[in-house]
């Protein structure tokens, strides 16, 4: 569901020039309704669409053009915004808490200042096709990065050409969760 949205950021993978991440909100927040709306009601619809960040990763060669591969929505319960991508995994900024409640939250500066660390301050998530990928080696993820984009454009002999080495069962699962997923039941 990306139509009618604009990227508030955009990350490419460094390993995969192919890999586009966006991030994307609705157009309804860019261009205020010329309505006049309460506080209350503006209030609702602003939460409304601040709940519709969306992140889009996508496919962009000239061959193709520009193709979407997976999109979810931001929990802006936890995240602020999308940090990067580094395949396989998305980066994303947490969302502060109002105060501390353990002290693993914060470190202790020399002068008793209370400072977050990276580590607290930053998430990943896995991307959807590297599920059971996340310890891999570099061979396995890159079979598993071109099987992604030949099914995202629909080549699928040259996607069972690109993962037949890899050997693991959770892998296997998840590419046929992708299958069905994409509509491609007679891959899975």
């Amino acid at each position: 569901p990306i139509c009618d949205q604009y990227p508030t950021s955009v990350h490419w993978d460094e390993k995969d020039s192919r890999l586009l991440v966006c991030e994307t909100m609705p157009m309804e927040r860019r261009s205020r309704s010329k309505t006049l709306l309460s506080n209350e009601a503006e209030n609702k619809q602003q939460n409304r669409i601040e709940n519709e960040v969306n992140v889009a990763s996508m496919f962009a060669t000239a061959e193709h053009g520009i193709l979407v591969q997976d999109n979810f929505f931001l929990d802006s319960s936890r995240h602020t915004a999308l940090l990067g991508v580094d395949a396989p995994f998305f980066y994303f900024c947490k969302k502060l808490a109002q105060e501390s409640d353990s002290p693993r939250d914060s470190d202790q500066a020399d002068d008793g200042a209370s400072t977050q660390t990276h580590q607290h301050m930053t998430s990943k998530r896995t991307m959807r096709d590297f599920v059971g990928l996340e310890d891999s080696d570099a061979s396995a993820r890159t079979a598993m990065m071109d099987f992604s984009y030949y099914m995202t454009v629909g080549n699928m002999d040259e996607a069972f050409k690109a993962i037949k080495l890899i050997k693991s069962e959770t892998v296997w699962e998840n590419m046929a969760r992708m299958c069905v997923k994409s509509k491609q039941i007679d891959v899975a």
